[in-house]
């Protein structure tokens, strides 16, 4: 039967009262009821003893009549003692009688002890009577002791049936008492007994079901205030006991979970930290990557990022083992075709992704979404350490891995954001090419580098040939046209070190790090010629023919800056007008390659320019 704490306490309790209630009931029920029995065992002891002496004083009157006939024939002087005798006899015979009867004794005895007052009477009358006149002489006196030994029988015959009646009195009250001694004896034991089984519940009430259990949730506390969640609780019982510790273990799973969802809010927060200072989305991809394979260990993960062209996703990152296709395309994955996240070994009715390479598995497809647009997809796969239903454990990795795809997104669209921002800061938007700013800051850099590698850097200041009269003729949109013409053909022919820039109208400018500058001549008529080759559509008929004049020159021979090479390189593009247009030139003075010797020839100030 289920009882409450409080209930065991209670029943405890009142049992222990009842013990010693009933153990005080007893020692005073027995107390009093043996005192009663020895009290009237003493009585009948008394009875008798009286009784005792009243038959020898019963004798003793007996004797003294006796003493009377044989002292009255040798002793008469003895007279008035024998008298005394008999009177003082009989005296305490009726005495030890009469105590009798004041005592407490049974109604039958009583009765006994009443019949006797007469013959007792009537026996100490003739036996002073008697001696009297066994002392004076009296013929008849022998003839009266015959009468008096018949009185001494009937009376003797009465005392011993008295006699009897409280001798058994005494044995009844004495085994009575006995008895009762034996049974108190009994009733203390077993009250003992039942006070030690009550005591021992007591303790093991106290014990096992307050003081262990309560020492259990003192230690329990004591390990969830220091961060221990795991510990044995009594959380099947049923009493207040139990519903302490349920609580303290729903705090302590609360406590756990609690701190579980810190610790990811803050890695998710030192994630996003991370992200946001990424300079590219190379180095982007590397943190997600790294930071996934410790935040989901049982996970390998791939990341798909969409093409610039929208009809691809390309693979950029991989992890944990992981072996993905290169490309796949957005209708390969139910996830990107659903518009949600996909995840297959969850439902009664599945299909399989057709980017997945090694089949069938616990795995979910999770767009990632910036700005309300789709930019890429992370794919899952679970690969649980040991075997078992890992559904819970692919669950909270799913769970993570959305939290952490809200971060990616915004990162990777920052980035993306981030560096088409640059672009068109960098950029000119009619060609594509660099713009101005951006072949300044580069230069820059790339003549250091030239000094302290000690290798040359050549520019070409190049310009479209009658680009005004062009515009006046056929409209800014046809020079708009001659202009991306060009932009692709300077793309075309420089190689991806190259820095192609339009400088500004119809002036372009190409920075050639490690191009000495008959390198670069050779590339600027190369250039001149693919230019002059040009076959440009505009509307319904071809433009006329297009063509530049390109002026060269190098570092460190024509200037220690760009804007000092860049000055010369103007100087020969001039040159290159007033001769013509439609050709290549050199700075001045510079009719053939540039030679080892030429080279060293400028070392002094090629040194003093790199410092």
């Amino acid at each position: 039967m289920f009882m409450t704490l409080r209930a065991k306490l209670i029943v405890a309790t009142l049992g222990s009262v009842a013990t010693i209630a009933i153990l005080v009931f007893a020692i005073n029920y027995g107390s009093g009821t043996l005192a009663g029995k020895l009290r009237q065992t003493q009585l009948a002891a008394i009875a008798l003893r009286n009784h005792t002496n009243a038959d020898m004083m019963h004798d003793a009157i007996r004797a003294d009549v006796f003493a009377a006939f044989l002292f009255s024939l040798s002793a008469r002087q003895r007279r008035d003692e024998i008298m005394v005798d008999v009177h003082r006899h009989g005296v305490d015979l009726k005495k030890y009688i009469a105590d009798n009867d004041t005592l407490d004794l049974t109604p039958d005895i009583k009765e006994t002890l009443k019949r006797l007052h007469q013959p007792l009477d009537a026996y100490i009358s003739s036996a002073e009577g008697l001696v009297s006149r066994a002392f004076e002489g009296e013929p008849d006196s022998k003839i009266q002791l015959n009468e008096f030994e018949q009185d001494f029988s009937n009376l003797e015959v009465l005392m011993r049936t008295a006699g009897d009646e409280i001798e058994a009195l005494a044995n009844r009250q004495a085994e009575s008492a006995s008895t009762f001694a034996t049974q108190a004896q009994w009733l203390s034991e077993a009250g003992l007994v039942l006070s030690l089984v009550i005591g021992s519940l007591l303790i093991w009430v106290t014990q096992f079901n307050v003081l262990s259990p309560l020492s259990s949730l003192t230690d329990a506390l004591r390990r969830l205030a220091n961060g221990e969640h795991q510990a044995a609780l009594p959380t099947l019982r049923r009493d207040e006991i139990g519903q302490m510790a349920r609580t303290i273990e729903s705090f302590g799973k609360n406590a756990l979970e609690r701190e579980r969802l810190s610790r990811e809010t803050r890695v998710l927060s030192e994630l996003n930290e991370w992200l946001q200072s990424a300079k590219s989305e190379p180095e982007l991809y590397d943190m997600i990557a790294k930071f996934l394979s410790h935040f989901l260990p049982e996970c390998t993960g791939t990341i798909y990022i969409y093409a610039n062209s929208r009809d691809i996703l390309e693979c950029v990152k991989v992890w944990n083992g992981k072996q993905a296709t290169l490309n796949m395309h957005p209708d390969d994955c139910w996830g990107l075709r659903r518009g949600r996240t996909y995840t297959h070994g969850q439902h009664e009715i599945e299909f399989d992704c057709f980017h997945v390479v090694e089949g069938p598995a616990d795995y979910c497809c999770i767009p990632i979404l910036a700005h309300g647009e789709t930019v890429g997809l992370l794919h899952l796969e679970h690969k649980p350490q040991s075997s078992g239903d890992n559904s819970a454990a692919f669950a909270d990795q799913r769970r993570l891995g959305l939290a952490a795809v809200e971060h990616i997104s915004l990162a990777i669209a920052n980035v993306k954001l981030r560096d088409q921002l640059r672009d068109q800061s960098i950029r000119d938007v009619l060609t594509g090419l660099f713009n101005r700013r951006y072949l300044l800051e580069t230069g820059r850099r790339e003549f250091q580098r030239a000094a302290r590698n000690r290798q040359p850097v050549s520019m070409l200041s190049i310009d479209v040939d009658h680009f005004k009269t062009f515009n006046d003729n056929h409209g800014h949109d046809a020079g708009d046209t001659v202009l991306r013409a060009v932009g692709e053909a300077l793309s075309s022919t420089f190689r991806g070190d190259d820095i192609c820039c339009r400088f500004g109208g119809e002036e372009f400018v190409a920075l050639l790090p490690g191009s000495p500058i008959d390198v670069a001549a050779e590339r600027a008529e190369e250039l001149r010629a693919k230019v002059e080759g040009l076959v440009i559509r505009y509307g319904d008929d071809n433009l006329p023919r297009i063509t530049i004049s390109v002026g060269v020159a190098s570092f460190p021979s024509a200037g220690t800056g760009p804007m000092e090479v860049l000055k010369v390189a103007d100087s020969a593009l001039y040159r290159a007008k007033e001769l013509g247009r439609n050709r290549v030139e050199m700075p001045s003075g510079y009719t053939s390659v540039a030679s080892a010797g030429a080279f060293s020839d400028t070392r002094p100030e090629f040194e003093h320019s790199a410092v």
